[in-house]
């Protein structure tokens, strides 16, 4: 399958999740979780493009939610719709809060641990 002939929701996966980039250092015997771990360090170096790529989708969802609570006041008639536009912004910001803190600690761990 050709990269153009993948769906959106495919290439949104490639562009925000990293862990495709890492490999399992936890099974398998002792030089192959080291030789794991080894490829793992290596690849540290693209955590902190991920950080930044999610923490600005997390502002733009911040963003989003504190736009729909505004419209929300302004336009009482479309108060549950907007409502739901609210909750579905402050849900995806949640979940960018998660992985941002997930990618972090990985590159924490991958930088500082032996």
């Amino acid at each position: 399958m050709r990269a153009s002939d993948r769906g959106i929701l495919h290439r949104l996966y490639l562009y925000y999740i990293p862990f495709r980039h890492f490999r399992n250092a936890a099974e398998g015997n002792f030089l192959v979780r080291e030789q794991n771990y080894r490829y793992n360090r290596e690849q540290r170096q693209l955590l902190p493009g991920y950080l930044f790529k999610w923490a600005v989708l997390g502002a733009v969802l911040l963003a989003s939610a504190e736009l729909a609570h505004a419209f929300g006041r302004a336009f009482p008639s479309a108060r549950q719709l907007l409502l739901m536009w609210e909750m579905a912004s402050g849900v995806g910001f949640a979940v960018a809060v998660a992985l941002m803190s997930n990618i972090a600690a990985g590159w924490a761990y991958l930088t500082y641990m032996r």
